[in-house]
């Protein structure tokens, strides 16, 4: 009687063991987010934001979408941040009218597997300026625009570079927006790999640090020509050698480092983004000098393999003068 007793307390138990096992298993699936949904939603949001930015202009067609966190990156001059500061400056600084119409298309996105940060690019398209050829006179170019979840679930731009008709907004610049001795240990992480990047851009070069620290499918957005990937960093490399194998001085020294000004790294890890600012410095092959400095943003994933470390999927930037 007692062993029946017994058996019937141990199975009852393990029942519900399993009850609250398989509850909390379903729980966990119907929280966790369809990537796959999210990317569309972005990539859609994406394209609302191209549409508006033809009918209303740039900085029109973006506000709905900011917070005031938000960061809008113009071709020349310091980043516009804030919903509040948009709003003062889209009146009277807004480009509008058909000679100032830019759409794009998004090409793809990523995102964290909590769902709540990513990252989409693609390539715009301006019209040719009065007088110039239909053809000849389109300008492309492309752009990276981050996206953060909010609370209430609803995405928000928290970052777009490439904006290429902001100019002349007379911001002024930025100072660093976090406290190194208040940061958690991963965003930790992600702001010593970048600083580790630059110092490794100054110690051996830039197209060496690009390759290093560039992920397999990853890509970096220049200031003109089509993004270039891990393979277009390995062929630069071998063509720098090959001159100076064959003793061509070329084009003289160069030297780019950066800093970040503010990093968010996504709730699951796996996923952040670092903004910050660049100086480069040059002397060409004849002895002349130039410096030129602008802001950059990278979005940095953390690996799966190796040694786990982060590699940077998306890199751009802008300069200010």
């Amino acid at each position: 009687m007692k062993e029946s007793s017994l058996f019937i307390i141990v199975w009852f138990f393990v029942l519900l063991i399993s009850f609250i096992y398989v509850q909390g298993a379903e729980q966990t699936m119907n929280a966790y987010p369809n990537l796959e949904k999210e990317k569309q939603i972005i990539l859609e949001k994406d394209r609302e934001i191209s549409k508006a930015a033809a009918e209303k202009g740039i900085l029109k067609s973006f506000y709905p979408l900011m917070t005031e966190t938000s960061i809008l990156l113009p071709e020349n001059g310091h980043p516009v941040v804030g919903k509040e500061t948009c709003a003062k400056l889209m009146g009277g600084l807004d480009l509008k009218g058909p000679g100032n119409r830019i759409k794009w298309e998004p090409l793809l996105a990523g995102i964290s597997a909590a769902g709540d940060l990513a990252y989409s690019h693609g390539r715009f398209e301006l019209p040719p300026a009065a007088g110039a050829d239909a053809k000849e006179g389109i300008r492309y170019g492309y752009y990276g625009t981050i996206w953060k979840k909010e609370t209430d679930g609803n995405w928000k731009v928290a970052f777009s570079q490439g904006l290429l008709l902001l100019k002349d907004l007379k911001q002024k610049p930025l100072e660093k927006q976090y406290d190194p001795d208040k940061v958690d240990p991963i965003t930790g992480e992600v702001l010593a790999t970048e600083r580790a990047f630059s110092d490794y851009s100054v110690t051996n070069g830039r197209l060496p640090a690009f390759y290093r620290y560039i992920d397999d499918n990853g890509m970096a957005l220049g200031s003109g020509g089509a993004p270039k990937k891990k393979v277009d960093f390995a062929a630069g490399i071998a063509d720098a050698e090959k001159k100076k194998q064959a003793g061509d001085p070329g084009p003289g020294e160069s030297k780019l480092e950066w800093q970040a000004l503010y990093s968010h790294v996504a709730a699951s890890g796996d996923l952040a983004y670092n903004f910050g600012s660049y100086l480069y410095s040059a002397t060409d092959a004849n002895g002349r000098s130039s410096m030129g400095r602008g802001y950059f943003m990278t979005v940095w994933k953390k690996q799966t393999t190796g040694n786990k470390d982060w590699k940077f999927v998306l890199d751009c930037g802008n300069e200010v003068d």
